[in-house]
């Protein structure tokens, strides 16, 4: 498995999931891609109909990954920190 310093999610209907450690996105039920809590710098969210579970918001916020929102056109609309993050 390669190291991902960003995991970008473009997939229209994916979902992301937290599993031992990683972060997994999967499409119909396909797994697409996996990326270790332990190197991750930030996710990105650049689809519509993009599902997180809760465990992925917990985690990213526990290891202080930021997640962003952006739309189709690459312009950021929101995003999530830990609240340590933004002191």
């Amino acid at each position: 498995m390669p190291i991902l310093h960003e995991l970008i999610v473009e997939q229209y209907g994916a979902f992301v999931s937290k599993h031992q450690g990683r972060l997994r996105v999967t499409v119909k039920g396909e797994r697409v891609a996996e990326a270790p809590l332990m190197h991750l710098q930030q996710v990105v969210i650049a689809a519509s109909g993009v599902s997180l579970s809760s465990n992925v918001i917990a985690a990213c916020c526990g290891e202080g990954i930021p997640i962003h929102f952006v739309s189709s056109r690459g312009e950021p609309f929101a995003g999530l920190y830990a609240p340590g993050l933004t002191g």
